[in-house]
C-alpha cells in the first residue's frame, strides 16, 4: 500500500486494477519464472521480452520512487529476484 501511495494517479489506478488484497503472492522464485508470469499478463500488442520489460519497469521505479520504499520492496523478494532491480537500488 505504501508503494501504491507514491505512484501518480493514472499509474496507481493501473496498479490496483483487478487486485484483491486477500490473494497470496505468486510463488515464482527465479527471474525466468517471474518473467513468464509477467509475459502471461502482458497484452498481446506488448509482446516483448518480458524479462527486459520487467527490468525496465524496475529501473523506472527505482529512479522515481523513494529509495527507502524501494529497499523495503527488494528486501521482501526472494534473493534471485533481487537481481532484476538496478544495482544502485538493490
Amino acid at each position: 500500500m505504501h508503494l501504491g501511495a507514491q505512484l501518480p494517479l493514472l499509474i496507481r489506478g493501473l496498479y490496483y486494477e483487478g487486485r484483491r488484497l486477500a490473494e497470496k503472492p505468486a510463488g515464482e522464485r527465479q527471474p525466468d519464472e517471474f518473467a513468464a508470469l509477467v509475459a502471461a499478463q502482458m497484452p498481446p500488442q506488448f509482446a516483448r521480452d518480458a524479462l527486459r520489460v520487467t527490468k525496465a519497469v524496475f529501473n523506472l521505479l527505482a529512479k522515481e520512487l523513494d529509495y527507502g520504499e524501494i529497499a523495503k520492496i527488494i528486501a521482501t523478494l526472494p534473493v534471485p529476484l533481487r537481481s532484476l532491480w538496478p544495482a544502485k537500488a538493490a
